[in-house]
Parts: C-alpha cells; sequence; structure tokens
C-alpha cells in the first residue's frame, strides 16, 4: 500500500470522520439526557403543584357532601318519626370520623415545606406524596360514592314518604 493509494486515504477519512461522529454523538446523548431528567423533575413538580391544589378542593367539595347528607338523614328520619334512633346516631358517628379523616388525607404544611425546600431529596419525597396523594384520590372517591348512595336512599325514602301521604289523602274523604 502507497500513501497514494485511493483506498488507503478513503480509509483513513472514513476513520477520522467516525471518530468526530462518535464523540459529537456522546455528547449530544449526555445533554439529551440531562435535559431529560430536568424535564422529570419538572414534570413531577408539576404533579405535585397539582395534587397541592387539587386535593384541598375535592375535600372541601367532599365535606359539604357528607354536611348535606347528615343533614338529609337527620330531616328523613325526623318524617318518618326515628330522628333520635340509634341508626342516625350511628350515620353521625361515621360522618364525623370522615370528616376529621379528610384533614389527615391530603398534605400537610410540613409536607409542602419538606416539598418546597429540599430538592436534594426530592425524588423520594415526591414519591411519598405523590403516593400518599393517590391514595387520598381513592379514599375521596369511596367516601363520595358513600355519602352520594346515602343522599340517593334518602331521596327513595322521601318519595315512598310522598306516596304514602298521597295515599292517606286519597283515601280520607274530603268536606267541603
Amino acid at each position: 500500500m502507497s500513501a497514494s493509494d485511493p483506498s488507503a486515504i478513503l480509509g483513513v477519512i472514513t476513520g477520522a470522520v467516525g471518530a468526530v461522529t462518535g464523540a459529537a454523538g456522546c455528547v449530544l446523548g449526555y445533554l439529551g439526557y440531562r435535559r431529560g431528567s430536568r424535564h422529570d423533575v419538572m414534570e413531577t413538580e408539576l404533579r405535585m403543584l397539582k395534587e397541592e391544589v387539587e386535593l384541598p378542593i375535592r375535600s372541601r367539595a367532599l365535606k359539604e357532601l357528607i354536611a348535606r347528607a347528615k343533614q338529609s338523614r337527620v330531616r328523613v328520619q325526623a318524617a318518618v318519626g326515628s330522628a333520635k334512633s340509634g341508626a342516625v346516631a350511628q350515620f353521625n358517628a361515621e360522618a364525623d370520623a370522615d370528616l376529621a379523616e379528610l384533614d389527615s388525607l391530603w398534605f400537610s404544611d410540613a409536607d409542602l415545606k419538606v416539598l418546597h425546600t429540599e430538592p436534594t431529596n426530592l425524588d423520594a419525597i415526591s414519591a411519598q406524596l405523590l403516593a400518599r396523594a393517590h391514595g387520598a384520590r381513592v379514599r375521596f372517591a369511596q367516601l363520595e360514592k358513600k355519602y352520594e348512595g346515602a343522599l340517593a336512599e334518602d331521596e327513595r325514602m322521601r318519595e315512598h314518604i310522598r306516596r304514602s301521604m298521597e295515599q292517606k289523602s286519597s283515601r280520607t274523604p274530603h268536606q267541603e
């Protein structure tokens, strides 16, 4: 092989281009990895901020639902003459316990302070808080179903009372 051999020159040029391309690919890959990591951190922070806003709103709405269900249950049971029954007392006790539980389900101020001031351990803290947020959403859904069901049951009882009252009024002769 001589120095003027075209295949040797082509091999050297191809090798140099390959070395430069490999080095550039390595640098670009590293930059892409860092950008992806920053994107993941930003996405996690965004999810946490979303939970931070959404959970208190759902908690307030659920508290209102429970209050309506308690009021509805007392009124319906009063209409049938059992407002002071053990079933009403048990329903109210369960509702009060569920109301107390709501405040412990979402993030405390201490949780949020740690999240916003300790970025060094963000992954572990975020994972714990996101797991708690998921648990809170699941529990909120269970409680919503429970108290919406109680309201629906009370509405069925109201309808039954209305029908009974209508039947009674149609049986008695009206005086004019």
